[in-house]
């Protein structure tokens, strides 16, 4: 009596738990290595970054005439 019960269900439901934790863990793992991996590549990247900024030509003088006024 006691092991049919052990088999329906008790077993099943261990497996269950077995694989949701399996799978908990692998998705750990994964996302620390994605974070080292990143962090590897930003400490060991080489190439130059250069942030190019287009200029603007300045189209308001810097002493702007006020508005005359009639008096």
């Amino acid at each position: 009596m006691v092991q049919q019960m052990y088999d329906r269900l008790l077993l099943p439901l261990l497996r269950l738990l077995r694989r949701k934790a399996s799978i908990l863990m692998i998705a750990f793992m994964l996302g620390v290595s994605n974070v080292i991996l990143e962090e590897d590549r930003m400490v060991h990247d080489t190439r130059a970054k250069i942030e190019l900024q287009e200029q603007q030509p300045d189209d308001s003088p810097l002493d702007p005439e006020l508005p005359k006024v009639m008096v």
